[in-house]
């Protein structure tokens, strides 16, 4: 079995049942076409007792209740492919009904053998390297007969059906229930239903059963708990308060349910790879549910040219003093960004994560910046134009052009009613093809695919956005086809065949510092933004005060020969100049105020602030990479698995919130004409 172990390990890495989609792929030597879909997947945890504390148990029975739910999951996950809504929001491969467990005695292998029997492929979470694993599973410490042959040949079954996904642990004997809990967690992690066979007892120690129960309550992941004493009745648990232990006192009870388990589970199943049924808290006047806008985005395709190119001139002229040739013809988005997300070079770590994420992020992070250039070019365009439109108006007047008897009146009269009509047109094209709304869900779902990079080697799980109570109008960004669309892709694609060594856990924390601090990380791109937005904010509002200065020079020089006049000063020929500073005392504010809209609009002093904070916030980030690197250096310490795991939570969940409270910013500032 070939293993990720870090910079000495293999280079092919492989993840059990999940190959790339077959609609194309860089893997494949084809890029996609159109916004890739994820393979649709379910996976099922198991935490449960050892056969020490199955002596009570009708182990067949047990083992019939969990094929139930097993066959439940598969059953509605085949009817759900099946279906025409699973044909637009899926790729056309044959569904991954995943098993996590990690084959320990008992529980976990009745479980085992049920998935197996269902063709279910296997991915096992060890607490400990193989090796040291299988210490367990050896006299005296075995429980089974035969229990390290056992092990073994759920190993090759399992390679030899669906497949087999092995994630070893670097836990320590010295801390067994750390190990243990570890391990728990990362079931929990890669699991959307968790099946807990629990005698209702007090339990045994850290790390265990009861533990990884509470936690996955917790974390909301819904639970069919399995007593694990006869008769083996069951119930689903979404809360703690489900938990009926009568007058306190223990063992507890599963609630007894009137329904088959098959009823039970199947909502389950359905709730977690369907799309949420709530509208997206968008505009007020445009609120369309998560099936359309989840149609549209795997409807996108990449058009040749690009012509909403005024934002970035506007950007760079007046944010970085700088003008570049407009790019108009848009390259391949996988083969764009092919460079920072390479498949084909880097460490095995990277080369995993990449091939799987690339064409999910390079699509969505794309498509939100060329909707981002179209909603931004709409309003620098607006306010513009309409400045420019008063001009026009008022040219006639100012140029002396007798009315109906003058070319230039008619080209002006021409002029403004075409700025008007496309300024019409525009924001009827700008609300009918979403360009706001569409460029803040992508860009959404691009950074937490982003995120997904530094947890998914670790095995951890999609990133949670969260936001404050007092924001909550804007809406729950975890309950939107984004977040969706993000657990398919976490759950399609899972976790690496990887063993936690310091080598691997090295190039994981190497990764992380790339992202945070390197030549294309989030603190340069903050330390960038954070300079151009002040310029642009400062400059636009310097370039504001000058119109307005203007025009009271304009007014004063106006006003200047009728105040001469009144001491007996005439000022021959001044009527013309008149309509000239007439003209310009009309043209100047409009255009002052053009420029305070457009930096209203772009809330350029709000995201300085906020890519500064950023940037002093991730550096403190850099300096506890720093310290992992120095501890490293030492020759002394190791690296552990659970340090670069609060390292990249941390990191991630940093970047999430910054996001999604970025999100709230802009949802109520779609592009008016006002």
């Amino acid at each position: 079995m070939e293993r990720l172990t870090g910079k000495e390990g293999s280079s092919r890495l492989r993840t059990a049942g999940n190959q790339p989609d077959a609609n194309g792929c860089m893997l494949w030597g084809m890029l996609h076409q159109s916004s890739p879909k994820a393979r649709l997947a379910f996976r099922v945890g198991v935490v449960g007792h050892r056969p020490n504390r199955l002596q009570n148990a009708d182990l067949d029975k047990l083992g019939e209740l969990i094929h139930q739910v097993l066959e439940a999951v598969r059953d509605e996950v085949t009817s759900f492919a099946a279906s025409a809504s699973s044909k637009k929001l899926y790729s056309d491969e044959e569904p991954i009904l995943r098993a996590v467990t990690p084959l320990a005695e008992g529980t976990d292998r009745i479980f085992a053998d049920q998935a197996l029997d269902l063709k279910y492929e296997l991915c096992c979470p060890m607490p400990f390297h193989q090796e040291e694993f299988e210490e367990d599973f050896k006299a005296p410490h075995a429980l089974e007969e035969n229990s390290l042959d056992r092990f073994r040949g759920l190993f090759s079954t399992a390679k030899a059906t669906r497949g087999l996904t092995v994630f070893q642990l670097d836990g320590e004997r010295s801390n067994e229930a750390d190990a243990y809990g570890a391990a728990g967690r990362i079931v929990l992690n890669q699991s959307d239903l968790l099946v807990v066979v629990w005698d209702g007892g007090k339990p045994a120690g850290g790390g265990g059963t009861i533990e990884t129960l509470h936690e996955a309550i917790g974390y909301g992941v819904p639970v069919v708990w399995v007593s694990a004493l006869k008769p083996h009745s069951w119930q689903v648990l979404r809360s703690e308060e489900e938990i009926r232990c009568p007058k306190g006192v223990r063992p507890c009870f599963p609630e007894p349910s009137t329904m088959s388990i098959s009823d039970a589970v199947r909502p389950i199943v359905n709730k977690e790879i369907a799309l949420p049924g709530v509208p997206e808290p968008e505009t007020p006047s445009s609120r369309p549910d998560a099936a359309t806008s989840a149609e549209k985005y795997f409807g996108e395709h990449r058009p040749r040219l690009h012509l909403a190119v005024l934002w970035k001139l506007f950007r760079d002229l007046v944010g970085s003093a700088k003008l570049a040739r407009p790019n108009l013809f848009l390259k391949d988005y996988e083969a764009e960004l092919a460079d920072k997300w390479p498949t084909g070079t880097g460490t095995p770590t990277s080369k995993w994560v990449n091939e799987r994420l690339l064409p999910h992020y390079a699509w969505s992070d794309k498509l939100a910046d060329r909707y981002a250039d179209a909603y931004r070019s709409t309003y620098i365009f607006i306010y513009l134009a309409a400045a420019f439109a008063v001009f026009l108006a008022l040219l006639p007047m100012a140029a002396g052009w007798q009315e109906g008897k003058h070319i230039g009146q008619a080209f002006c009269v021409v002029g403004e009613f075409a700025i008007l009509l496309s300024i019409i047109g525009l924001l009827t094209w700008e609300k009918t093809r979403c360009w706001h709304r569409r460029w803040l869900a992508y860009r959404l779902l691009a950074e937490l695919i982003r995120q997904l990079k530094c947890l998914l080697p670790l095995g951890g799980g999609p990133p949670l956005p969260r936001i404050p109570e007092h924001l909550a109008l804007f809406g729950d960004p975890g309950q939107t086809w984004m977040y969706w669309q993000l657990r398919a892709i976490a759950r399609a694609t899972g976790i690496p065949d990887a063993s936690v060594t310091p080598a691997y856990l090295d190039d994981c924390v190497e990764y992380i510092d790339r992202l945070v601090r390197g030549s294309d990380s989030q603190i340069k791109f903050h330390i960038d933004n954070q300079e151009r937005t002040e310029h642009l904010n400062h400059r636009l509002h310097v370039a504001a005060l000058w119109m307005f200065g203007l025009t009271l020079a304009c007014i004063a020089i106006h006003l200047l020969p009728h105040l001469l006049s009144r001491f007996g000063f005439a000022v021959a020929g001044h009527e013309e100049l008149d309509r000239w500073l007439t003209l310009a005392c009309a043209t100047l504010p409009a255009f002052g105020a053009a420029m305070g809209g457009i930096s209203n609009q772009g809330e350029f002093a709000r995201i300085a602030k906020r890519s500064r904070s950023m940037a002093n916030l991730l550096g403190r980030f850099a300096e506890r990479i720093d310290s992992l690197h120095a501890q490293r250096a030492t020759g002394k310490d190791v690296l552990h698995l659970k340090q670069v795991a609060d390292l990249a939570g941390g990191v991630t969940q940093l970047m999430v919130d910054e996001v999604v409270e970025w999100r709230v910013i802009f949802i109520d500032r779609p592009a008016t004409a006002a």
